[in-house]
């Protein structure tokens, strides 16, 4: 029995020793946010005395006023009169209070807090990572939102990017509808309210897409983080219109069916143009590597060879693509790309690679191999090379 006294007398204590903490932050430091969120859990706390939850209660609708949520801040005193055993210091304050809140609400009071805040925000950069004033605006809550929108129309990019990021924390559900994507700047840490509210996806995709330039629309795309859970077909329409390919196959391969990022990767390096040939051929390889549920298919392999030397690229896992192939279909790799090299179709880096090497290597020691013909293929190599850098590339097998 002692000991439970003892906790009660000494939460009452902390209980108290806590509400003066808060009371330091609204009125002395002014930080009504931060003192609001400790009044608040005072106010629920039963293990308190009542008055430090009925003083907490006073002291948090004030902020709520300060805050610009007058109508909350009259509802909690209005509760707080009609207590029975209220603190009869109280009561004279409550009545002032709720005197003074009156006429306040939507009008000057609140217009007047967010001018203040507005010019606040304008102090901060757009790039900044959660900045302290955002969370003054969540606290004040839906009160801001209709000001909050109308500053997606502000000539200043900032307080637009601001706008933004501020929405999205307060879950506005249509917010991709309210604004022009092209008029700010990098919105970095949205993919939290595409996760809650995914239908507003399509929404942005669109907007993108209208764009005029597809460049511009892309860098735009970029300005929402590689987080944004874009469709595959706003992927491809990436890929389709050459710019920002790589961030586009980003976005593909965000796609659950291997089989259809698999299509649309031969597609582009069987078909596609310049630069989205050359981003798949880049990728490809790579991509299948990890991907046993689609198997290599030995039919494409001099299609891909093609867009290689086309592209004059030699990519780190083309041998992953080769060891699949039957050693005769690797032999004839092997020699477009040697007659290439000796055409300066390929750069002196593919002369050296490792990758060919190795896939040299390993035709010798498949059963099968046309060893005649291996050796006329490496002893081309090896003049070239010789040729290019005084020394040989691989040695002719015993």
């Amino acid at each position: 029995m002692q000991a439970a006294l003892l906790t009660i007398l000494l939460f009452a204590n902390t209980g108290a020793q806590r509400y003066h903490e808060a009371y330091i932050l609204e009125v002395v430091e002014g930080k009504v946010a931060e003192a609001a969120k400790i009044y608040a859990e005072l106010m629920t706390d039963a293990r308190g005395t009542a008055g430090i939850r009925q003083q907490a209660e006073f002291r948090f609708a004030i902020c709520c006023a300060l805050l610009g949520r007058p109508d909350e801040a009259r509802a909690r005193l209005a509760r707080l009169s009609n207590e029975k055993w209220l603190l009869e210091s109280l009561r004279p304050q409550i009545v002032e209070y709720r005197k003074a809140l009156d006429g306040v609400g939507t009008g000057t009071a609140l217009q007047a807090r967010m001018e203040e805040l507005t010019l606040e925000l304008a102090k901060v950069s757009e790039h900044a990572v959660n900045p302290p004033i955002y969370r003054t605006f969540e606290v004040i809550g839906k009160p801001a939102i209709p000001h909050l929108k109308k500053l997606l129309d502000h000539s200043d990019e900032g307080i637009r990017t601001h706008a933004v990021h501020l929405l999205a924390r307060l879950d506005v559900p249509d917010l991709i509808s309210l604004f022009d994507p092209s008029r700010v700047a990098p919105v970095q840490g949205v993919a939290r309210y595409f996760r809650r509210h995914p239908d507003q996806i399509p929404e942005l995709e669109r907007k993108l897409r209208a764009i005029e330039s597809p460049s511009r629309a892309a860098g735009y795309a970029q300005r929402f983080g590689s987080f944004v859970p874009f469709s595959f077909e706003f992927g491809e329409w990436l890929m389709e219109s050459e710019v920002s390919t790589s961030w586009g196959l980003t976005h593909l391969m965000r796609e659950t069916d291997p089989a259809r990022i698999d299509a649309r990767l031969r597609r582009w390096i069987a078909k596609g143009r310049p630069a989205q040939r050359k981003a798949a051929v880049e990728f490809y390889a790579r991509w299948k590597r990890h991907q046993s549920s689609v198997p290599w298919d030995a039919s494409f392999f001099p299609a891909y060879i093609d867009a290689v030397i086309a592209h004059a690229t030699v990519p780190s896992d083309m041998d992953s693509f080769a060891r699949a192939v039957p050693s005769a279909a690797r032999l004839d790799a092997l020699e477009k790309v040697l007659l290439a090299c000796k055409g300066d179709r390929l750069g002196e880096s593919a002369l050296g690679s490792n990758n060919l090497a190795d896939l040299l290597a390993r035709s010798v020691e498949e059963e099968g191999c046309d060893l005649a013909r291996y050796r006329s293929i490496l002893d081309g190599w090896n003049q070239l090379v010789l040729h290019k850098y005084g020394w040989p590339w691989v040695l002719l097998p015993h």
